[in-house]
């Protein structure tokens, strides 16, 4: 194979096709996702280990859950569009690869984001013995 050929597999099209400038920005996203994760865990992380038999600990973390939910859902839509913007970089070039580690972060980013959820809706019941405000 020549120095010129493009590489096996990528259906002719010329390394020019690929368009570094959007793979240089998704790769940004993806590490600004994986650094935006490591808070995510240290707060989830921190919101397991709060004294939630406190009436207001308990208020102040399910607060606390429901935000972080919210904010984890966001990264998980900047995660999938980084994946397709990926995608549709590599698809130009003729490669039919998907960038491994957006998939990775944004499957971890789900599975934080389903115990967050998790979290939150038991920390909007009342303990365990406790009656139900509503229900009174």
């Amino acid at each position: 194979m020549d120095r010129d050929d493009p590489p096996a597999g990528t259906g002719g099209s010329e390394p020019a096709d690929l368009n570094v400038p959007r793979l240089e920005g998704v790769a940004d996203i993806v590490s600004g996702l994986a650094q935006r994760m490591q808070r995510y865990s240290e707060e989830f992380g921190a919101l397991l280990e709060m004294d939630i038999r406190d009436p207001e600990a308990r208020a102040t973390a399910a607060a606390r859950a429901s935000c972080l939910s919210h904010e984890i859902a966001a990264e998980v839509e900047t995660a999938e569009a980084a994946d397709a913007a990926t995608r549709a970089s590599l698809a130009g070039w003729g490669m039919d690869s998907t960038d491994e580690l957006t998939r990775a972060l944004t499957n971890a980013l789900r599975t934080i984001a389903h115990e967050v959820q998790l979290m939150s809706e038991r920390l909007h019941r009342p303990p365990e013995g406790e009656p139900d405000a509503a229900s009174e």
